[in-house]
């Protein structure tokens, strides 16, 4: 999206387009978190309220801890599960946070580094909880959550 327009999408456009997308593979099920309303477009800004809106994306604050002690409000047991989940999503955006901060100290990011979003899987037998867990995670950080499932039937 170089050249193109960048346009902010409503939670319902995005769960239609993801359904519309995951639709014809077998179960899928879609959970948008309701925020305080849409983050508004930095289309005509200026600098500053472009850097505060960029900041505003990467105001993350919480600690591994933190997301294992939110989990164990819902999750019994699964501790190590937590732990590793908390870990990867504080890691996602302490490294989100470094390389914007490197990009807005340098003007641009270095050769050969760029942002690339890590994945997790998370497997194990039906009813330990594995979409519970990452469904409570994704409400904390208010990010939406999709879910697939990929089994011999779909």
């Amino acid at each position: 999206m170089a050249d193109e327009e960048r346009r902010e999408f409503s939670p319902e456009e995005l769960q239609r387009g993801f359904q519309e997308m995951f639709g014809g593979m077998g179960r899928v099920g879609f959970h948008v978190p309701v925020m305080g309303g849409a983050p508004a477009a930095t289309e005509g800004k200026d600098d500053e309220e472009k850097r505060v809106a960029k900041e505003s994306i990467f105001d993350f604050n919480l600690i591994p801890r933190d997301i294992k002690a939110h989990l164990d409000r819902y999750v019994i047991r699964q501790d190590e599960a937590k732990k590793a989940l908390a870990i990867a999503v504080c890691d996602h955006y302490n490294h989100a946070k470094h390389l914007c901060a490197m990009e807005d100290e340098r003007g641009r990011l270095p050769e050969g580094v760029e942002l690339q979003k890590q994945n997790v899987i998370v497997v194990g037998p039906t009813g330990v909880g594995k979409t519970y867990l990452v469904k409570h995670i994704a409400e904390l950080i208010g990010v939406p959550f999709v879910k697939a499932d990929a089994t011999k039937f779909s």
